[in-house]
């Protein structure tokens, strides 16, 4: 497998676990790797505990008193030699404009058969992990983990009626940016890489790796969201 270049102290510089955490994942072999998620900052969906229950935790993994849960990966293909520094993502790919105020438009075909020409600032194409991530404060749906789907959340579209959809994970997603625009970017989990050629044809599909990230027993997804997302709490005064 591809292996890539990673500073693993900068991780200890952030805030929460987010694309540099993630970026090290894919500096190891993936199928050897199990990832633990240890929250030090604000959200973080992937880092279940808390500095302060680290050390009770590792104990607890130590006696193999934790699960394990593979997350489904997206991967990507690029046409015409456009060279990528990353071909897979946990969270998701975005293509979006990069930097001037303009739409690009956005050729989609699933399966072969097209879907739209999305005019907006631009795409993300996510895993059910990636949910939680840049699709959610766009506006796209919670997707449980172990749904076996791909999500496809427009950023900032032009057209009223266009709305994030929802993918069976056996689909075969083609992008093209329309011949005429501006440069735009491809970002794999927030490394990006900065595309000047238009009608790039960009191949996406379910990878046939996963992510194995360690969970402890009493773990559970909706125990996950109403502490992140702050369901139900009261604000009392």
């Amino acid at each position: 497998r591809r292996r890539y270049e990673q500073d693993f102290d900068s991780l200890l510089d952030e805030y929460e676990l987010t694309d540099e955490e993630i970026q090290a994942i894919k500096a190891a072999d993936i199928g050897l790797l199990y990832v633990l998620g240890v929250n030090i900052g604000r959200l973080g969906f992937l880092a279940d505990i808390e500095v302060g229950q680290l050390e009770a935790t590792i104990e607890r993994l130590e006696r193999g008193d934790y699960r394990i849960e593979e997350r489904m990966v997206l991967e990507a293909h690029f046409g015409n030699g456009v060279p990528m520094e990353t071909t897979w993502a946990l969270n998701e790919f975005v293509i979006e404009r990069s930097g001037a105020a303009k739409l690009i438009a956005i050729d989609v075909a699933v399966d072969g058969v097209a879907l739209n020409t999305y005019w907006a600032d631009g795409l993300i194409i996510a895993t059910p992990t990636g949910s939680t991530a840049y699709s959610l404060s766009t506006g796209g749906p919670l997707v449980m983990p172990g749904v076996d789907a791909l999500i496809l959340t427009p950023i900032a579209p032009h057209t009223l009626t266009v709305r994030p959809l929802v993918l069976p994970d056996t689909s075969v997603v083609e992008v093209r940016v329309q011949a005429g625009q501006q440069p735009y970017v491809v970002a794999a989990d927030g490394y990006s890489t900065l595309v000047e050629e238009q009608d790039v044809p960009i191949t996406l599909r379910r990878a046939a790796h996963t992510v194995n990230l360690v969970k402890l027993p009493e773990q559970h997804y909706f125990q996950t969201i109403r502490t992140k997302l702050m369901w139900g709490a009261r604000n009392e005064r």
